[in-house]
C-alpha cells in the first residue's frame, strides 16, 4: 500500500477495523474517543465527506495517515501505511488475534481479568520490539494478561497499578480494569514520574543501570493528585511527561504544589514522548 492508495480508505472503516466504535453518528461527521491517549469525552471527529480528522483535545487533524501516526505513536510513513494495510485486511489475512477486539469504552465492569501469565506470546513481543522496548525490561514489570469483554476473549500486556488493577496494551487496544497509579518505592531521595507505562518502560530501557530512584506511573495524568503524597516523600521529582499542553500543566500543578520537580522533557523536546524519542533514536 501507498499514500494514495491509503487517502481511498475510508477513517471510519480503519477506526472500526482497529477497535473503535463511534460514540456519535451525525449524516456529515462522527465521533470517537482518542484512544491513543486518556480521552474521556469523545474528541476525535471524522468528516466523512472530507475523509478527515481532527483531535479537538490536542488540536492535530489530517488525513489517515497522520491518525495513524497518532494511532501507532511514530512519524515512520512505511510503519503506518503497513498497519493500515493489515487492519483493513485483518479479515482476510489476520496477523494478530487481539485485533477483532471491537471496543472503545473500556471500564472495570466490562473487562473480567481471567489469566495473569509471564509474557511470552510472540505477538505482544514483537509489539514490544516495534516500540523498542527491552524485552527483559518488560518481562521484569508486566504481565500478559487474558481477559473477557462481554464473552469474548483477549490477551494483552498488563501493567498492575497500586489497586491491583491493571492496564492493558496491545497493538489495537488500550484500555485498563480500573484507574490508580503505579509507585515502585526504591527508598532513594529521588523519583521519576511518567504519564504512561511504556514511558516508564522506555526509560528503563535507556537507562537500565538506574534502580535507585523511585518510580510513580500516573496511567493518566489525571491521577496526578493521587500521587502528590508519594512525591512529598522524595526530595527531587524528575517529570518525564508528553511535550504538549496536558504535561507542560501536569508539570505547573507540580510547581504549585511545591515539589521540587525537574521537567525532564526538554532532553526529548523535538518528540511527542519518551517512547516515540526512543523508537526515533539509535540508542
Amino acid at each position: 500500500m501507498n499514500i494514495a492508495q491509503s487517502k481511498k480508505i475510508h477513517i471510519t472503516d480503519f477506526l472500526q477495523k482497529i477497535g473503535y466504535v463511534p460514540h456519535t453518528k451525525k449524516e456529515s461527521y462522527w465521533m470517537f474517543l482518542a484512544l491513543y491517549r486518556d480521552d474521556h469525552d469523545p474528541s476525535l471527529k471524522v468528516d466523512i465527506n472530507r475523509n478527515t480528522w481532527k483531535d479537538f483535545g490536542t488540536g492535530r487533524g489530517g488525513g489517515i495517515v497522520d491518525l495513524a501516526m497518532q494511532i501507532y505513536n511514530t512519524n515512520d510513513v512505511s510503519i503506518c501505511l503497513k498497519n493500515i494495510s493489515s487492519a483493513i485486511n485483518f479479515a482476510e489475512t489476520p496477523i494478530f488475534s487481539f485485533q477483532k477486539q471491537n471496543i472503545s469504552v473500556e471500564t472495570k465492569s466490562e473487562i473480567e481479568i481471567t489469566k495473569v501469565t509471564a509474557l511470552e506470546h510472540p505477538a505482544l513481543l514483537q509489539y514490544l520490539q516495534e516500540r523498542k522496548i527491552n524485552i527483559d525490561v518488560a518481562k521484569e514489570h508486566c504481565k500478559q494478561i487474558h481477559y473477557n469483554i462481554k464473552d469474548k476473549n483477549y490477551f494483552a500486556i498488563g501493567f498492575q497499578n497500586n489497586s491491583g488493577g491493571w492496564e492493558l496494551r496491545n497493538k489495537y487496544f488500550k484500555g485498563c480494569s480500573g484507574k490508580d497509579i503505579t509507585t515502585i518505592d526504591r527508598g532513594g531521595e529521588n523519583c521519576l514520574v511518567f504519564e504512561g507505562f511504556f514511558d516508564f518502560l522506555s526509560y528503563a530501557t535507556l537507562h537500565p543501570e538506574n534502580r535507585l530512584d523511585s518510580v510513580c506511573v500516573l496511567n493518566t495524568v489525571i491521577n496526578l493528585p493521587k500521587a502528590l503524597p508519594f512525591l512529598r516523600k522524595h526530595k527531587k521529582t524528575s517529570a518525564f511527561f508528553d511535550n504538549d499542553d496536558a504535561g507542560r500543566t501536569a508539570v505547573a500543578e507540580l510547581q504549585v504544589e511545591g515539589i521540587n520537580v525537574v521537567d525532564e522533557s526538554t532532553k526529548y523536546s523535538e518528540y511527542k514522548d519518551l517512547n516515540l524519542y526512543l523508537c526515533s533514536s539509535n540508542k
